[in-house]
């Protein structure tokens, strides 16, 4: 194929074929790295558990103790893990009344006539849009 030699922005050119190369080698390199890391760390994490593991296994005392207090704990964890269900829902509901007084929200198949906002311009008729006008200026 003869490109011409001032074409320095086609893409079969050896200049941009080599960058091409050069990028697509760079992005695998970090991608390896990155899965080894990742790799590092769930194999750090896995020893670590096993390590506890194996030490509430030899002291069998402190580990009745504990598992009492994580029973204690425990109720309060899944309401901490789970939230306020009624500030969640209050929280929610106030978000969706002030999207729909901005005219953000709207459902689907339903159009500014339905949410409750003022009839479009196009939509009034002329004569009936000249009386409100008029009625504004007084």
């Amino acid at each position: 194929m003869n490109i011409l030699p001032k074409k320095r922005w086609h893409v079969r050119t050896k200049e941009n074929i080599a960058r091409v190369k050069q990028d697509e080698a760079k992005f695998e390199e970090e991608k390896r790295k990155k899965e080894d890391r990742s790799l590092l760390a769930e194999q750090e994490s896995r020893t670590e558990f096993l390590r506890k593991q194996q030490h509430a296994r030899l002291t069998p005392g402190c580990s009745a103790s504990s598992n009492n207090r994580v029973a204690l704990l425990s109720d309060r964890s899944v309401e901490l893990i789970e939230g306020n269900k009624e500030y969640e829902a209050e929280k929610k509901a106030e978000q969706e009344a002030q999207e729909k007084s901005i005219g953000l929200l709207t459902y689907l198949g339903q159009s500014m006539l339905d949410s409750g906002g003022q009839k479009p311009w196009y939509d009034i008729h002329p004569k009936k849009r000249k009386l409100d006008d008029a009625e504004k200026l007084k």
